[in-house]
Order: structure tokens, then C-alpha cells, then sequence
């Protein structure tokens, strides 16, 4: 048990340590070289055109007044297997985020996101201070939660936790209970996938950029071709 207790105290210094030792941290800035390169998305992901409008538009607007990297928080809705994470991650990669993917299967308790108490057995700190801490300092943070529609069949699920960081006066002053400090992670993007909107809690959508995904017209193709050539096969026979 002491060993234990040696174990987090040297983990909690060095989380200290890396959060403190610069007291500010200089975000990249939008960009409109990038902001074109990203516009050309749409040739690879055509479905994806709506969100990639407004993610265009929010950080033209960003780049004109010189404002940091930074998206407001998103959840994309569609059916399973028409790409959300791997647009995410491809939009995330593009525009210069330092991005952090974790299932909201794994998000099973508070502490994942928040820290646990230094005084348990096994605590340490939760996803978000591990990447204000860690993540590249050269890029934007942003976190992805993938099917966050997930959260209904969770017995316990971080709501608190994930309202507080996507709530601007309580982000300001978010507090991981293992290193027992307040940060301002307000500059953390929150990208979120869902294959339907049921089950997700109100307060949390309601802080939330909806976009809806539709199938493309070539895999709306895809799903019909095989229907209808067997019927032609069956007619020809």
C-alpha cells in the first residue's frame, strides 16, 4: 500500500510538473492555407459537405480575427459505416489538432475523464488533464468520443465530468481530482460520433453542434445493386 502511495505521488508530481512549467501555452492559429486544403475534403468525403461548411466557416471567421485553433463542439449523427471517425480524424489531422479518440464504452466512470482520488489504489488522472499535459504543445488539443449515443446502456457514465468541460464557466476551472488542480480547458475541441440521437441526455446535446450525415448517392448504389441484379439474373432464367 505505501509503494502504492510512493507510485502516485511521483505520478501526480510529474502531471504537476508538465502542467505548470509553462504558465501559459500558445495555441496555433487558424489558418487559411489549411482552411483551403480542408475545403477539398468534400472530393473524398462528399456526404460530409454540411460539416465541413460550417467547420470552413467558423474558422474563416477565426483566421480573419487572428483567434486560436478551435472548433465549437460537434456531433455527427448517421448510420453505422459512412466514416465519422475516419473524417474526424482525417479533418482533425488536416487542420493541425493533437486529437485523443476514446468509445464512450470505455467511459465507464467519471474518473476516466476527471482523475480519481490520489487516495485510492490505482488513481491517476483522468483523459482530459493527460492531454493538456501531454498532448503535442505544438498543436491544438481536441478529444473525440466516438458513439456517444453509447451513454444509455452505461450504468455509470461521466455526465457530470463531460457537462463541466463543455460548459465555458465551469471548463475555466475544471478540477481533476487526482492532481487537485484546477486548469482551463477551454481550448480543448470535443468531437463526438453517434449513430443516432435516442439516448442522448438533453443537457449534453443541447451544448452540441448537430450535423446529420446522410448515406452518399454511390452507397445508397452499393446497397440496391446486389437487390436488383439478382432479379434480373431471376428474370433472365
Amino acid at each position: 500500500i505505501h509503494r502504492g502511495s510512493r507510485d502516485s505521488k511521483r505520478i501526480r508530481e510529474r502531471y504537476l510538473n508538465a502542467l505548470t512549467s509553462e504558465s501559459q501555452r500558445f495555441l496555433p492559429l487558424a489558418s487559411f492555407d489549411v482552411i483551403e486544403q480542408f475545403e477539398n475534403l468534400v472530393e473524398k468525403f462528399p456526404n460530409f459537405i454540411d460539416v465541413i461548411h460550417s467547420i470552413t466557416n467558423h474558422l474563416s471567421l477565426a483566421a480573419v480575427q487572428q483567434q486560436p485553433l478551435y472548433l465549437l463542439p460537434l456531433l455527427l449523427v448517421g448510420p453505422p459505416g459512412i466514416g465519422k471517425t475516419v473524417f474526424a480524424q482525417t479533418a482533425a489531422d488536416l487542420l493541425g489538432f493533437d486529437l485523443a479518440i476514446r468509445s464512450m464504452a470505455e467511459l465507464t466512470a467519471s474518473f476516466i475523464l476527471s482523475g480519481s482520488s490520489s487516495s485510492w489504489s490505482g488513481s491517476t488522472a483522468g483523459l482530459i488533464a493527460h492531454q493538456a499535459a501531454y498532448g503535442d504543445p505544438f498543436k491544438a488539443p481536441a478529444i473525440l468520443i466516438d458513439e456517444l449515443d453509447k451513454c444509455s446502456t452505461a450504468q455509470r457514465w461521466p455526465m457530470g465530468p463531460l457537462l463541466g468541460a463543455l460548459e465555458p464557466r465551469t471548463a475555466a476551472r475544471f478540477l481533476d481530482e487526482f492532481i487537485g488542480l484546477e486548469m482551463d480547458i477551454r481550448p480543448i475541441s470535443w468531437l463526438f460520433t453517434a449513430n443516432s440521437l435516442d439516448g442522448i441526455p438533453d443537457p449534453i446535446r443541447s451544448r452540441l453542434e448537430v450535423v446529420h450525415i446522410m448515406i452518399a448517392v454511390h452507397d445508397r448504389f452499393k446497397q440496391y445493386r446486389a437487390p436488383l441484379g439478382g432479379s434480373a439474373a431471376a428474370m433472365a432464367a
